[in-house]
């Protein structure tokens, strides 16, 4: 076997072992737990220190968010997963819907890590699904070249008034940040001189007239994935409301 394919496959391997079929089944197993409130199936599922935006609610720490979904009236009985993304072996991107009676109650998107030997749930969020695909006619082209544009002045407090609402969140390495001065105290790094980046979806799904998931690869020096959820504004400018990196 030709090496660089030998290490390639080696490095992917979690990935190959664990492909959408395997993710399914893990939101299958979080289903039946959601659906018999069993806590400890629901806890076995999340990282220690994982983050639920469901429905524009924020939930911080696993113990939190199984609490929270156990007390809240979830209907789900099946999921149709949409698009799996792979960032690295250990840290994979999976956005869908979850049904109800093959009805489509909520659009969903995750940020699985591999962790102890199993892929748990670090970032998940959730949002009652109201528009269906035959109305999806969403354009974020020209606020994600914004958004490419203002980042590249190198003046991420720009960045934040120009393209992220007001009370946007940031969650990266286990820590949330809310609103333009918190965020803007960690983006500090694209302050600095020859700062560039770009974005490219994978995949994007409107989820209410106002809302969107979405997908994609980011490159700057190196490259990785991000999860950006765009709001409409009352102007009709789209705007991200909450930013996900690993």
């Amino acid at each position: 076997m030709n090496f660089r394919i030998f290490f390639i496959i080696l490095f992917l391997l979690p990935t190959f072992l664990f492909g959408q079929d395997q993710f399914n089944l893990k939101n299958h197993e979080w289903i039946k737990a959601l659906d018999e409130k069993n806590k400890e199936a629901l806890s076995a599922m999340y990282f220690d220190k994982a983050a639920l935006f469901m429905d524009y609610q924020i939930i911080l720490g696993k113990g939190a968010i199984t609490q929270a979904l156990s007390n809240k009236p979830v209907s789900i009985t099946d999921l149709q997963s949409e698009s799996i993304v792979p960032q690295d072996s250990n840290h994979i991107f999976q956005i869908g819907y979850y049904l109800e009676n093959e009805e489509i109650n909520y659009a969903f998107v995750t940020g699985w890590t591999f962790k102890d030997g199993a892929f748990l749930k670090e970032f998940e969020a959730i949002f009652s699904y109201t528009i269906t695909k035959d109305k999806q006619n969403i354009n974020l082209d020209p606020a994600r070249e914004k958004w490419i544009k203002l980042a590249n002045t190198n003046k991420p407090k720009k960045l934040l008034k120009g393209s992220y609402t007001k009370n946007a969140y940031y969650f990266h390495r286990e820590k949330l940040s809310q609103g333009h001065t918190e965020i803007s105290e960690r983006y500090t790094y694209m302050a600095q001189p020859g700062y560039k980046i770009t974005l490219s979806p994978d995949k994007i799904i409107q989820v209410q007239p106002n809302l969107a998931l979405e997908v994609g690869e980011f490159k700057t020096n190196g490259s990785g994935r991000y999860i950006l959820i765009w709001q409409k504004e009352k102007n009709g400018e789209w705007k991200a409301l909450f930013d996900f990196n690993f």
